[in-house]
């Protein structure tokens, strides 16, 4: 295997890991307070979606930010910030040249965390079909 599909497994199965320690977690701490089937079909679910929303709301927020939507505002509340701290003034850029800066340090390959919270949404979803039927 070379070692660009191992750097993706590694990424992917560190996030898989992460989701399930959450799941898990959740999971056994609700699991024997649910006292029929349908309410562990419920618990299970819930363990699922939680870790998958966190996922997905996370892997969008980057991807947003990474497109450099959010440069704008990072730009003023910084100024703002250096404008209270003595000397600060001194280190505020021109906006031209803070979004040169900022685009030659966007973030790529980032993906894989809302592909991961995708799954676990999806798997939450079957116990969601399963504790409808019972």
């Amino acid at each position: 295997m070379n070692k660009q599909k191992a750097a993706i497994l590694k990424k992917y199965g560190s996030m898989i890991i992460v989701c399930g320690l959450i799941t898990f977690w959740y999971i056994s701490a609700n699991y024997g307070k649910a006292p029929s089937l349908k309410e562990r079909y419920r618990v299970i679910s819930d363990g699922f979606a939680i870790p998958g929303m966190l996922a997905v709301c996370l892997g969008l927020m980057i991807r947003v930010a990474s497109t450099g939507a959010l440069d704008g505002l990072v730009y003023g509340v910084r100024n703002l910030v250096l404008s209270l701290v003595p000397g600060g003034r001194l280190r505020i850029k021109r906006y031209g040249d803070y979004v040169e800066e900022r685009r030659a340090k966007r973030m790529t390959g980032t993906g894989f965390i809302a592909h991961v919270g995708l799954l676990f949404c999806l798997i939450s979803l079957i116990f969601v079909f399963l504790y409808n039927k019972v």
